[in-house]
C-alpha cells in the first residue's frame, strides 16, 4: 500500500471511528434520556432539558476563538492555539457568572430551579477544557473525538444511574452526572493526545495573537449568533408558556436531530483535518459515501421506529411522533449541509494570509452568514406562529411546538442547495448517487421487514420487561440493511475489503 493510499485509509478510519463514537454516544444518550425523564417529572425534565439550553447559550462564547484553533494547529500555528485557551480561561468565570444570575431568574418564575441551575456552572469550567482539547485533536488526530465520546457516554450513564436512580437526587442528580462526565472527558482527551504524541500547547497572552483573533472574530461570532438562534428555542417556549411541559415535548423530539447533526460533525472532523493540508475529491466523495451508508440509514431507522424510541424516554411521548419525524428529515437535510459547508471552509486558504474584512469575501464568512440568516427566520417565525395560536385558544402542546420544526424544515433545502454550491466552487467531485440509492433501497426493505413484524408500532411501557422484545427484530433489521447495502454496493464492498487488508497487515506488522 502506497503513501497515498494509506493517508486515504486513514482519513476514512478517524471517519469511522469518530462515527462509532458518536453512534455509541446515540446509545447512551438515549439510555440518559431514559433513566432521566423516567425518574424526573415533566416539569423537571422539561427544566432540565432548559438548563441545557442556557448552558449551550453560553458556551458558544467560546466558539469565537476555539473557532480557529483546529486550523491554526492543522497548520502548526501554535502559538495562536495557545492564545485561544487563554481567552477560554479568561472568560470562564464570567459565563459561571451569568449561569448563576439566570437561575435566579428562572427561579423567580417557576419557584424553583436555583440550586440546578448552580450546579450546572461548572459546566461551564469543564467545556472550556474539553472545546480546547478537542480542537488540538481535530487539528492532528481527529479520532480521538470519537474514543472520548465513548468515555464521557459510558460515564454519563454511569453517573446518572448512581445519582438519579440510586440516590434519587433526581434533577440535580442529572446535572452532576453531567458534570462528572465532562471532568472525566477533559482528562481522557488530554492523556489520549499525550499517549498519541501530540503537543498540546498550554495558555498564553500574546496580544499580537489577540489582534489577530479579534480581527477574525466578526466570522465566529456569525457561527455563535446562529447557535444561538437554535438553543433560544426552548427558554423562550418555557417563558411563552410560562410551563416546562412544551420544552419537555420538543426536548425529546431534539434527540435524533442533535445526534444526527454530531454525527455530521464526527464524519466530517476526519475530512476536514486532511483537507486543511491537501485537499483530494476522492477523500470528500469517500466521506459523502460513508454519509450516506451510516447518517441516512440511521435516520431512516429512526422515522421507521419513531414510536418506540418516543416510548422508551416516557409513554406519553409518544404524542410527539409529528414533532419527531419532522425533525428527522430536517436533520437528514442539514447534516449534508453541513458537511458542505465543512468542505468549502476547510479548502480555503486564504485565512493563512489574510485577516479581519480581507476573509469576508471566503466561505469562511458567507456560510456562516447564510446559517445565521436561516435560523434566525426559522426561530422568528415559529415564535410568531406559535405566539398566534396560543392567543387564538390552542391548548394542545403538540400543535403549539410544531411551528419550530415546520420552519426548520423549510429552510433547510435552501441551505443545503447553498452549500453545496459553495463546496463545489472550490474544489470538483461527485456526488456518489449510487451509493445514496443503494442506501435508499436497503433502508427500505429493512423498513418493509420491521412494518411486517409490528414493531414500529410496539409502545414501550416498562422498559426492562419490554426492550427486550424489540431488540431481535432490530438487529435483524439492520443486518437485513447491511447485507442488501453490500449486494448493491461495489464501493462499499472494496471498502470492507480493504479495511480488513489494512488492519490484517498492521497487526502482521506487530
Amino acid at each position: 500500500m502506497n503513501s497515498n493510499d494509506e493517508l486515504g485509509v486513514r482519513v476514512r478510519y478517524s471517519t469511522i471511528v469518530n462515527y462509532i463514537g458518536q453512534l455509541y454516544w446515540l446509545v447512551m444518550s438515549i439510555l440518559f434520556t431514559i433513566i432521566v425523564t423516567r425518574k424526573l417529572s415533566v416539569e423537571e425534565y422539561g427544566l432540565f432539558t432548559t438548563i441545557m439550553a442556557v448552558f449551550n447559550i453560553i458556551v458558544l462564547m467560546y466558539n469565537l476563538w476555539i473557532f480557529w484553533v483546529p486550523r491554526a494547529y492543522a497548520r502548526g500555528l501554535y502559538e495562536n492555539v495557545s492564545s485561544a485557551f487563554a481567552l477560554s480561561l479568561l472568560y470562564t468565570p464570567i459565563g459561571v457568572a451569568i449561569m448563576i444570575i439566570i437561575g435566579l431568574e428562572y427561579n423567580a418564575l417557576l419557584g424553583f430551579g436555583l440550586s440546578a441551575f448552580t450546579l450546572a456552572s461548572l459546566l461551564i469550567v469543564s467545556e472550556a477544557l474539553n472545546r480546547y482539547l478537542r480542537g488540538v485533536a481535530l487539528g492532528s488526530k481527529p479520532f480521538i473525538n470519537g474514543k472520548v465520546l465513548i468515555v464521557r457516554g459510558t460515564m454519563r450513564v454511569a453517573m446518572a444511574y448512581v445519582f438519579v436512580v440510586i440516590l434519587l437526587y433526581k434533577l440535580v442528580g442529572a446535572v452532576a452526572a453531567i458534570i462528572i462526565a465532562g471532568f472525566i472527558a477533559s482528562a481522557s482527551y488530554y492523556i489520549l493526545l499525550r499517549y498519541y504524541g501530540v503537543h498540546v500547547p498550554k495558555p498564553m497572552v500574546s496580544r499580537r495573537e489577540f489582534k489577530r483573533i479579534f480581527k477574525n472574530s466578526y466570522i465566529p461570532l456569525l457561527v455563535v449568533l446562529s447557535g444561538l438562534m437554535g438553543y433560544l428555542e426552548r427558554p423562550l417556549l418555557t417563558v411563552i408558556t410560562v410551563s416546562t411541559v412544551a420544552a419537555a415535548y420538543l426536548g425529546v423530539s431534539y434527540i435524533p436531530r442533535n445526534i444526527v447533526f454530531k454525527s455530521a460533525q464526527a464524519l466530517a472532523s476526519g475530512l476536514s483535518a486532511k483537507l486543511l493540508r491537501k485537499p483530494n475529491r476522492v477523500d470528500i466523495e469517500d466521506v459523502l459515501r460513508i454519509t450516506f451508508i451510516l447518517v441516512f440509514g440511521m435516520n431512516i431507522f429512526l422515522l421507521t421506529l419513531s414510536v418506540p424510541v418516543l416510548s422508551l424516554f416516557r409513554e406519553e411521548y409518544v404524542n410527539a411522533q409529528p414533532l419527531f419525524v419532522l425533525f428527522v428529515v430536517e436533520s437528514i437535510i442539514v447534516a449534508l449541509a453541513n458537511i458542505m459547508a465543512s468542505i468549502a471552509m476547510a479548502v480555503e486558504r486564504k485565512d493563512v494570509y489574510f485577516e479581519g474584512l480581507a476573509l469576508a469575501s471566503t466561505p469562511l464568512f458567507r456560510i456562516p452568514f447564510i446559517r445565521l440568516i436561516r435560523n434566525t427566520l426559522s426561530l422568528v417565525t415559529a415564535v410568531i406562529v406559535m405566539y398566534l395560536l396560543i392567543i387564538s385558544g390552542v391548548k394542545d402542546v403538540i400543535t403549539i411546538t410544531l411551528p419550530y420544526p415546520i420552519a426548520w424544515l423549510a429552510s433547510s433545502i435552501p441551505f443545503l442547495y447553498y452549500t453545496y454550491r459553495e463546496a463545489r466552487r472550490k474544489i470538483e467531485f461527485s456526488i456518489p448517487w449510487r451509493e445514496l440509492f443503494s442506501t435508499l433501497i436497503a433502508g427500505v426493505v429493512a423498513s418493509l421487514y420491521l412494518f411486517m413484524t409490528g414493531v414500529t408500532s410496539f409502545v414501550i411501557k416498562s422498559f426492562w420487561a419490554d426492550s427486550p422484545l424489540l431488540i431481535k427484530d432490530v438487529l435483524i433489521g439492520i443486518a437485513i440493511y447491511a447485507v442488501v447495502l453490500y449486494l448493491l454496493s461495489p464501493w462499499t464492498r472494496a471498502f470492507v475489503k480493504k479495511s480488513l487488508k489494512y488492519y490484517l497487515q498492521g497487526r502482521a506488522s506487530t
